[in-house]
């Protein structure tokens, strides 16, 4: 089998773990595709798959039914095998679902129809919303899996460092430009792989602003800072944005966000300060 019909059957076996759990049978195929595929795939997807099905499925279950080809897969896997309540679930069946192994999703209700539709979409990378609101719904998607990864992160060790006001981080005069801003940024070295959580951070208007991470890092010292991506916040409550660096670097001591023009730039005079983060 070749690669991208190992990754379509891993993206199958992976949602239907995350909404039914698997059989043995097939838990032990779903292991043959992820060594088959190597580095080739996301050793986190799985648990970002879960979380998506409970709170994409919270969270719309009322904006529209659902998809009629979705739905018959759904029936066609339940008139086969009822999908149970996690009260319900057998000690084997427990111990199969990554989930509930790993402890640290929150499993809403059973696991019905429009958990299958939200992993579905998430696994597809679109949703089926139509009209204008297709876009919204894929950041809302991809929002999700985020705050999935950035959770698996924190349970492998990676260390949230908090945001903090400029001025009381660093002792310099003026205050930062919004405030009342917090949250927290993550990264691991290990996976090369970060997430910046904020809350009460305002909306933009990507047309006329956009916000910036910097990247301090030990070697390289603050004249030589790092961008670690432009982003967009759509609202000023919880938001998860991933951190996408645009240079390596090897021993982070801060983070810092900007207020930038549209685009970023190479080299911020950091006048619009926002928050920092400092590595313990």
């Amino acid at each position: 089998m070749n690669s991208p019909a190992l990754q379509e059957r891993r993206l199958e076996l992976q949602v239907d773990r995350a909404v039914f759990g698997l059989s043995g049978a097939e838990d032990r195929e779903l292991r043959q595709v992820l060594n088959g595929l190597g580095d080739a795939v996301d050793a986190d997807d799985g648990i970002a798959f879960e979380l998506a099905a409970a709170t994409l499925a919270a969270a719309w279950a009322e904006h529209e039914p659902m998809p009629s080809d979705v739905r018959d897969r759904v029936r066609a896997r339940l008139a086969v095998e009822p999908v149970l309540t996690i009260s319900q679930r057998t000690p084997d069946a427990l111990t199969r679902h990554e989930g509930a192994r790993r402890g640290n999703l929150r499993l809403i209700g059973t696991w019905g129809g429009w958990a299958a539709a939200a992993v579905l979409a998430v696994a597809a990378g679109v949703q089926w919303w139509g009209g204008s609101q297709n876009s919204a719904a894929g950041d809302a998607a991809a929002g999700v899996v985020a705050v999935a990864k950035r959770q698996a992160l924190v349970a492998g060790g990676a260390t949230p460092l908090s945001w903090a006001a400029w001025e009381s981080q660093t002792g310099q005069s003026g205050p930062s430009e919004i405030a009342g801003v917090t949250g927290d940024v993550v990264w691991s070295p290990s996976n090369g792989e970060g997430y910046m959580r904020f809350v009460g951070l305002p909306p933009n208007d990507p047309a006329k602003e956009q916000y910036q991470l910097w990247i301090v890092d030990a070697e390289l010292g603050l004249s030589q800072r790092i961008s670690g991506g432009v982003f967009d916040v759509p609202t000023s409550d919880e938001v998860v944005v991933p951190i996408r660096p645009a240079l390596g670097f090897t021993q982070p001591v801060a983070f810092a966000v900007t207020i930038e023009r549209p685009g970023g730039v190479w080299v911020s005079d950091m006048s619009r300060r926002v928050v920092i983060a400092f590595a313990q």
